[in-house]
């Protein structure tokens, strides 16, 4: 009405009421600033009841935070476990196998490396991949806890899907507060803690979300090797860290703890089958009855097989290569897969042992050369060629040429895969198996870029792999020997070299080499009485493959390591 004077004053020329109508106009706008701002206000104040009624504080939540916070350094236990005595868990699926946190010396590597990627300005989203049932989400409390115990420690939000809440960690007055918000009301876009890059976002993937917020925040989730659960999140600025199956000795450490759990036995037994899905060793018998149904159904797909044995392990498409293979990561940033038990490995050779050999014998293969050595490991750890003869040659030198005699077959015996993190760490193994006289039915397992050998048989019975029809005898493994083998005189030792091609046409790549390893048996400083170099050629077809053969035990184990002396 005020405009609509002002127009009427300024037609007629009216000064008087131009001026009159100008000040209505004025005023009648100070009244709408007005009443936008009372708007505005009220919208706030919506606002913040709205933010008041979903983020309410959680009792429960804040004394387990509390008793995180203060529960100090984590008892040793064997195997590299870490225990936790905790009486609370943050949600019901993290108290399903009782309140107590274990930490493996896998999932602090993979903190580790987390951290130290987002705090170098690395990485702005972490994905934490592995296997489904090893405790990848629970592993996030161990994360929690590592940042609550921080000197300045920062917000933490931690999103359980599977719980269907949303915590937020926040320190207020030398105690930790935690309030929580119904998954369905979660915009993690409207969290104002997201927005600072101080702050951290823990997400327990458990289903994958359309899409996952890109914000300030560090952000680190734990997902299975789906696609769906990461593709998109670590674009433009994501990296990944892997966390490790369980292993037989850390299953052995942590029963004692775990609520519920089967006897000790039976998790063994099973873990034969399995391997380290610590959801499928606690489950009850149907559950893993029907695991070991669907496990025996997955090598019938060659080529889900041939991706994971690339190391593709995608469950993506409803092919669960999970229940066969398995990371393996002893940095946390980087990863290879292999078996993720023997009887998964037995199960996949059985089935596809001929194509496989196609892949682990091609020397144009750019992998081919470290899924031999995979393949060779399975061997040795597996029942499927236990109790069967490999005919060996041993290689000596002769009127100035290379000799191969057929000499005692190797037989191989299930033995316990080991694997060493370090170069150092294999040397005080193998030192310790020369001072007990021998490695007990173990497979020790050398780390990348170890001189000379990939595996130790037994602790005078090294093994190298190789595609070539020649290889080196590394002078640094000469003084490994030395070393290994001091203050230890009299016994023999033999190195097996492995291959896919003809035995006889095998040979030592340096004359020089092979001389330097030959006179470690000679002379007054002679490290051992007898050394023998051979050759053994991987069956190449399943009906290549030599009868099967009684194998007494350990017999042969231990008849291959002293090699026919």
């Amino acid at each position: 009405m005020a405009v609509e004077d002002l127009q009427t004053a300024r037609q007629t020329g009216d000064e008087r009421k131009i001026r009159e109508a100008k000040e209505d106009v004025k005023e009648a706008k100070e009244e709408v600033k007005e009443a936008e701002e009372k708007v505005q206000k009220a919208e706030e104040k919506v606002q913040k009841a709205k933010e008041e009624v979903q983020e309410k504080v959680d009792r429960d939540a804040t004394a387990f935070a509390n008793e995180l916070a203060s529960i100090g350094q984590p008892e040793g236990l064997d195997a590299g476990v870490q225990l936790f005595k905790l009486n609370r868990s943050l949600t019901a699926d993290y108290r399903m196998s009782g309140t107590a946190m274990l930490s493996r010396k896998t999932i602090r590597v993979a903190w580790d490396a987390a951290f130290e990627e987002m705090e170098q300005g690395h990485a702005l989203r972490v994905a934490m991949v592995g296997m489904p049932g090893i405790g990848k989400s629970r592993s996030l409390t161990y994360g929690l806890w590592r940042l609550m115990t921080r000197e300045v420690p920062p917000v933490v939000v931690f999103e359980a899907r599977r719980g269907q809440k949303v915590f937020i960690f926040t320190w207020q007055n030398n105690q930790w507060v935690v309030r929580s918000v119904a998954i369905n009301n979660w915009i993690p876009a409207n969290c104002k803690y997201l927005q600072d890059e101080r702050n951290f976002y823990l997400i327990d993937a458990f289903a994958p979300e359309q899409w996952d917020a890109i914000l300030p925040a560090k952000t680190i989730k734990a997902c299975s090797p789906d696609r769906k659960h990461h593709s998109g999140f670590v674009k433009d600025g994501g990296i990944y860290v892997y966390v490790e199956a369980w292993s037989e000795a850390e299953v052995e450490a942590a029963h004692p703890y775990i609520d519920g759990a089967p006897k000790l036995s039976e998790m063994l037994r099973r873990f034969e089958q399995v391997g380290g899905n610590l959801r499928v060793l606690l489950s009850n018998v149907m559950e893993y009855d029907k695991y070991v149904l669907l496990q025996r159904e997955d090598p019938k797909n060659l080529r889900a097989v041939e991706r994971a044995v690339r190391g593709d392990l995608d469950t993506q498409g409803g092919q669960m290569l999970t229940r066969l293979f398995t990371y393996f990561s002893k940095n946390g940033r980087s990863s290879c897969v292999g078996f993720c038990s023997k009887g998964a490995a037995k199960m996949v050779l059985d089935a596809h042992y001929d194509d496989l050999m196609k892949i682990w014998s091609n020397p144009n293969d750019p992998e081919g050369d470290f899924l031999f050595e995979q393949f060779v490991g399975t061997i040795f750890t597996t029942s499927l060629l236990e109790g069967q003869r490999l005919d060996r040659y041993s290689i000596t030198r002769k009127a100035g040429k290379w000799d191969h005699t057929k000499c005692q077959p190797l037989m191989p015996c299930g033995c316990q895969l080991l694997e060493c993190d370090s170069e150092v760490v294999f040397d005080q193994r193998w030192r310790a198996a020369v001072e007990k006289g021998g490695l007990e039915e173990v497979l020790l397992h050398t780390p990348k870029q170890y001189p000379g050998i990939d595996y130790l048989l037994d602790f005078n019975h090294g093994i190298q792999v190789t595609q070539s029809d020649k290889h080196s005898i590394a002078p640094k493994f000469l003084e490994k020997l030395h070393t290994a083998f001091d203050g230890h005189k009299g016994y023999n030792f033999t190195l097996t070299f492995m291959v896919v091609r003809e035995p006889t046409s095998f040979k030592p790549k340096d004359l020089k080499e092979f001389n330097g390893l030959m006179k470690l048996a000679q002379g007054k400083e002679r490290v051992f009485s007898k050394v023998w170099v051979d050759v053994i050629q991987m069956p190449k077809t399943r009906d290549s493959l030599p009868k099967k053969k009684c194998c007494k035990g350990s017999a042969s184990r231990r008849t291959a390591g002293r090699a026919w002396s």
